[in-house]
Parts: structure tokens; C-alpha cells; sequence
């Protein structure tokens, strides 16, 4: 009878085990998917607001352009000729610089985010699994007094 009582031990407190394995990788689970939906978030964030700067730099490049031209032909010079021409594409060509480092350093960041949270994703994974076998070892280890006892009562028979 005391053996019954034993296994019946053993089995609620693998069951027992399981079950807070299983709640340990549903709460990593939820964590992994908010950290996610937040890193989706800001990548979407910065996206937008590169767009939202291009939009603006170019504007700002169109206005400058258009005042330097007027004065130019206030001048008399003509802005697709000579040094007037070579300041317009002076300017055209550092506002794409600007917009291209810009650009650069927005990829950066997105590459940083995406890769926080690919690695992110592997310690999840990892944090399970290390989950899941301490779940078994404390399983086993509260199995082996009852093998133990098993053995010792089968060999005194």
C-alpha cells in the first residue's frame, strides 16, 4: 500500500512539474510576442519617420533651390550656367548625401532591432528547453527514493 501511495506521489508530482513547465513557457511565450510587437512598432516608427524626413528635406531643398535661383536671375546670371549651376548641384547633391547617411543610420538601428530580438527569440527558446529538462531532472529525482525503495523491497523478498 505504501508503494501505491508512492507512485501516486511520483506521478502528481511530475504532473506537478509539467504543469508549471508549461504556465513557465506560456509566460515566455506572451513576454516574447510583446517584446515583439513593441520591436515591430518602433521599426515602423522609424520607417515612417524616414519618410516623414525625406519628405521634409526635400521640400527645404525645393525652397532653397527656388530662392537661389531668383537670386541669381536677380542678378542677371543665368542658374543653369557656370558657378550658378555648379552651387544649385553643390546643394542637390549634399541634401542626397544628408538623405542617404540619414537612410544609413535608420537601416542601422532596424538591423540592431532585428537582431535584438532574433537573439531575444533563441534565449526564449533556450529558457524553455532549460525549462522543460529541470522540470524532468526534479521529476527524476523525486522518482529515485521510490526506485530505490522498489529495489531494496524487491531484493529483501
Amino acid at each position: 500500500m505504501a508503494a501505491l501511495a508512492t507512485i501516486a506521489t511520483l506521478g502528481l508530482n511530475v504532473l506537478s512539474a509539467q504543469q508549471t513547465a508549461r504556465a513557465q513557457e506560456r509566460q515566455n511565450l506572451a513576454q516574447h510576442a510583446a517584446n515583439d510587437a513593441a520591436a515591430q512598432a518602433r521599426i515602423a516608427e522609424l520607417r515612417r519617420l524616414g519618410e516623414v524626413e525625406e519628405l521634409r528635406r526635400e521640400d527645404a531643398l525645393r525652397q532653397e533651390l527656388a530662392a537661389r535661383r531668383a537670386r541669381f536671375a536677380g542678378r542677371g546670371v543665368s542658374p543653369t550656367e557656370g558657378s550658378a549651376a555648379a552651387v544649385l548641384g553643390g546643394l542637390a547633391a549634399e541634401s542626397k548625401q544628408a538623405s542617404l547617411e540619414d537612410a544609413y543610420l535608420r537601416n542601422a538601428e532596424i538591423r540592431d532591432i532585428q537582431n535584438a530580438r532574433l537573439s531575444q527569440g533563441r534565449i526564449n527558446l533556450l529558457q524553455a528547453a532549460d525549462a522543460q529538462a529541470r522540470g524532468r531532472l526534479r521529476a527524476l529525482q523525486r522518482g529515485i527514493p521510490f526506485s530505490q525503495s522498489i529495489g531494496t523491497s524487491l531484493l529483501e523478498r
